[in-house]
């Protein structure tokens, strides 16, 4: 599987520890969708916003200094 280019190169990098389970069924659902393990979390935190905004968990609001969006805290 190749890279895919997305545009420019991220300005950020996301690291953390993973075992060899967790590793493997990124690599396994990265492959079911053929997409890169990047892309795949793009897409599921991409998909953790939606059910928090369909759960009414947050509100999207316009978002200061360049930002996508904006993510508050409903009150309860």
């Amino acid at each position: 599987m190749g890279r895919t280019c997305i545009g420019s190169p991220a300005k950020h990098i996301v690291s953390t520890r993973i075992n060899e389970e967790e590793m493997q069924l990124l690599q396994q659902l990265a492959d079911q969708q053929d997409v890169n393990i990047s892309t795949l979390l793009r897409q599921s935190l991409n998909l953790i916003v939606e059910d928090a905004l369909s759960k009414s968990q947050v509100t999207l609001e316009d978002a200061p200094e360049g930002r996508l969006f904006s993510l508050t805290q409903t009150r309860q």
